[in-house]
């Protein structure tokens, strides 16, 4: 009997859901949401909670890191009036200093690259939802009693998938929330021009 319950409740949560995002089937995979259009550019900058966050905080408590911090620009191309793509670049870096009686930690990781990223339109006023990738490389330093760690690569190729949505607060600016590897979460405040 239990399992009847949980699985109607599971139904009425699904077609509730699937119908609050009904969306039209044409527009949602050949248009940008949140008002862009071809040639628009967006530039830009936040933090994020990256993976390494909670092992740092836990392994070297009273070390001060900097999460990842990130700047991007892209330019929407609408390829063949189908296709709401967005091309560009990323840059960014974090921080670790660690010292104590025993030793003397640093760490940085520096990425930058290129990015793609593929916009749908869910029909929702002011959303935007992307899917992309980024590939280009990371260079990363770890020092331990000024003296780099052995075994350690400097340079990386730094490839990966992302998610993200943005919301138009303004009529230049928007708030994103954007989750792929490295970072757990993202959060950016994204200029358009």
């Amino acid at each position: 009997m239990k399992f009847k319950k949980l699985f109607a409740a599971i139904s009425v949560l699904f077609v509730m859901g699937t119908s609050a995002f009904a969306f039209d089937g044409e527009t949602f995979w050949r248009e940008y949401g949140a008002g862009l259009k071809d040639g628009d550019g967006l530039f830009s900058v936040g933090m994020a909670l990256d993976a390494m966050a909670f092992p740092l905080w836990s392994t070297y408590p009273g070390a001060f890191y900097l999460p990842f911090v990130e700047t991007s620009y892209e330019k929407m191309v609408h390829i063949n009036d189908m296709l709401p793509f967005s091309f560009g670049g990323y840059g960014g870096g974090n921080l670790l200093v660690h010292n104590t009686d025993e030793v003397n930690r640093f760490f940085t990781w520096i990425r930058m690259g290129a990015l793609a990223k593929y916009h749908f339109n869910f029909d929702v006023e002011n959303l935007d939802v992307y899917a992309g990738v980024k590939i280009g490389f990371d260079f990363e330093i770890w020092l331990e009693d000024n003296e780099m760690l052995k075994n350690h690569n400097l340079f990386n190729i730094d490839w990966n998938g992302l998610v993200g949505a943005s919301w138009r607060c303004t009529d230049k600016l928007l708030f994103t929330a954007e989750s792929g590897y490295p970072y757990l979460l993202a959060l950016k405040l994204t200029f358009q021009n």
